[in-house]
């Protein structure tokens, strides 16, 4: 009769209690992960109430004493400063200038500078917009909006009509 060996890991118990360990610091890890994403979706439907079709920032013309001296390091942007971005898309090859102009524009009473955008395809012009900017006191930089115009590729003008429907809500960025 032969013996039958059977082979016992003498750690099979610590293994077993770092395996339990291990599983349930991943269960708190996975819990955690999603008691955030959670939050952050809470917080993404905050925003969208906060600044859904009703946002209408206060523009208090004493917070724009200077509103057209630009020292924001974001948007770093004297007058006749022009920048050029280029990338390949797959529409072809983008340029973007972007300079801005001697002008102001008066907007809700504020002085903004006036930042003329233009953008190519293929060498093919398909925007161009005066954009409007004003930094506060505080140094935020505020958009005020745009003129826009819209080319086809063949550098046609064209407008999009809304058709009675309320366009996209554009949120002001505070740069």
């Amino acid at each position: 009769m032969t013996a039958l060996s059977i082979y016992t890991d003498p750690h099979y118990e610590l293994k077993q209690k770092n395996m339990k360990q291990i599983a349930f610091l991943l269960s708190i890890s996975l819990l955690t992960i999603i008691a955030c994403r959670k939050n952050m979706v809470s917080e993404e439907f905050a925003s969208e109430q906060k600044f859904g079709h009703d946002y209408k920032p206060e523009v208090e013309l004493t917070n724009f004493t200077n509103s057209t001296n630009v020292t924001n390091p974001l948007y770093p942007i004297g007058a006749g400063k022009k920048y050029i971005f280029e990338g390949q898309t797959p529409d072809g090859l983008e340029h973007i200038e972007e300079q801005r102009l001697s002008t102001t524009k008066l907007i809700l009473g504020v002085t903004c500078i006036v930042v003329n955008f233009k953008a190519y395809v293929d060498g093919i012009l398909i925007e161009e917009a005066q954009d409007w900017y004003a930094q506060d006191n505080s140094g935020n930089l505020w958009y005020f909006g745009e003129a826009v115009d819209n080319y086809d590729t063949d550098g046609v003008f064209w407008i999009m009509p809304a058709h009675g429907k309320r366009a996209n809500t554009m949120r002001s960025p505070v740069l």
